[in-house]
């Protein structure tokens, strides 16, 4: 992959797009209760606050992918380009993007009147395309999965490295934050 102008911007675009996206989900689930937005101060904050990080995960996701495979590649002494990288991670977001356009939508067509703060079924409340909240919920997982995936393949296809330190280029940083917040939990 040869990094270009054109490619930065291509990558910029598509890396605003899925901030977007997040964004309109998070102000989507906002507007899920206007009673709660209306009457409470503290609330609103939070929901602004929530907007912000939304709008940023994204971006913060991108740059832990990139300096943890700067890393990686660094323990596994291999060389480290880090357009290409850059490139292959906004690639590898086409199922994070697609699935959070597709919960836009989900989370859009849930009728709020109908959905009570006492229900405690609203997740299962079917909307769009025959899809409910817990349904998106396994497709995020399967969203997440098909980034790693992608961002494996795109990886072990423009370079000469091996499986096993594909694997552990790509899964190594996010297994070691999961251990270590698996940790934290247990032993608070």
């Amino acid at each position: 992959m040869v990094f270009t102008q054109r490619s930065f911007y291509i990558n910029l675009v598509w890396l605003l797009l899925t901030s977007v996206a997040f964004l309109m989900i998070s102000m989507e689930s906002a507007q899920s209760r206007p009673d709660l937005l209306a009457e409470n101060e503290l609330f609103r904050l939070f929901v602004n606050v929530n907007h912000v990080i939304s709008f940023f995960l994204p971006l913060i996701t991108f740059i832990f992918v990139i300096f943890s495979s700067n890393l990686m590649f660094f323990l596994f002494d291999y060389e480290f380009d880090a357009h290409q990288i850059g490139k292959i991670i906004c690639i590898s977001l086409i199922p994070i993007l697609l699935n959070s356009i597709l919960h836009f939508f989900v989370l859009s067509s849930l009728n709020a009147s109908q959905i009570t703060a006492l229900d405690s079924n609203y997740a299962y409340h079917t909307t769009i395309f025959g899809l409910n909240l817990m349904d998106m919920n396994y497709l995020s997982y399967g969203s997440w999965f098909l980034f790693y995936l992608l961002f494996g393949m795109l990886i072990y296809d423009n370079s000469e490295h091996s499986i096993f330190s594909i694997i552990c280029i790509v899964l190594g940083p996010s297994m070691l934050i999961v251990v270590i917040k698996f940790l934290m939990s247990y032993l608070s």
